[in-house]
């Protein structure tokens, strides 16, 4: 084995080890259609949202309009990749802008949107950032303590692994993995064993838990659904395997 490959192999353990789901006191339900475009999240009777910030959409906003269905709870949204949003309904605030670990061109950072939208002394915000990879150096640079719950797709490289465990390692101080699902649509989907190239992670802010244990069962749960469902979706369960490999 070369060195490459045993860092590689080292970094895979090691993630895992950060990325680890929990049940907690909160029931999970399912927000938007079948497929891609839809998400697990935790219903949290206690709080009342305060907006939706969507990272990523494209020219889909089933969850958007899922989540004001059930929340009654305006979006705003963030793509520069599409010009609009077919039919978008007024409670959707569109903007052709990405968003970055700092402002350029095309992007600006989560706190600068959280600032435009006069929003800055909320406290439940809740965010969905699909962004092809980048979403690494906004985690990394983001506050993201307004959120009550962050669902995030978090795409594996191909190369540069450096910080992306602290960055795990940062999420997890404030907020806690409650649920897991693998992106099948990839024509090779796997990165590692049991650790897929992308996959979809809901957190839920700490202070908003009551109890929480380390998750005895493995994902996909009843609640999803395969993001191509011509294909069988991923198993994972990664968090159960303590053996020599995983120490």
């Amino acid at each position: 084995m070369t060195s490459q490959e045993k860092q590689f192999l080292n970094f895979c353990i090691d993630f895992k080890k950060e990325l680890v789901p929990y049940e907690t006191n909160l029931e999970k339900v399912r927000i938007g259609e079948d497929g891609d475009g839809g998400y697990v999240i935790c219903d949290i009777p206690s709080i009342k949202y305060d907006a939706l910030y969507s990272y990523g959409s494209d020219d889909n906003i089933t969850f958007e309009k899922s989540f004001y269905e059930k929340y009654k709870v305006d979006s705003f949204v963030y793509d520069h990749t599409i010009n609009g949003i077919t039919n978008k309904p007024d409670y959707i605030n569109f903007f052709k802008q990405g968003v970055g670990p700092v402002p350029s061109i095309d992007l600006d950072t989560v706190n600068n949107h959280i600032q435009n939208n006069s929003h800055t002394r909320c406290k439940n915000l809740i965010m969905q950032m699909d962004i092809e990879g980048h979403e690494w150096g906004v985690l990394n640079s983001a506050d993201l303590s307004q959120f009550a719950q962050i669902i995030i797709e978090y795409h594996m490289p191909t190369h540069a692994f450096s910080d992306m465990i602290d960055i795990i390692k940062k999420v997890n101080k404030s907020f806690t993995c409650v649920h897991i699902h693998g992106n099948n649509c990839l024509l090779q989907p796997w990165f590692d064993h049991n650790l897929p190239r992308c996959f979809e992670v809901s957190y839920v802010r700490n202070d908003l838990i009551s109890k929480k244990v380390k998750m005895t069962g493995s994902f996909p749960c009843k609640l999803d659904t395969p993001n191509d469902h011509k294909r069988p979706d991923l198993t994972l369960d990664w968090w159960h395997h303590d053996s020599e490999y995983y120490k």
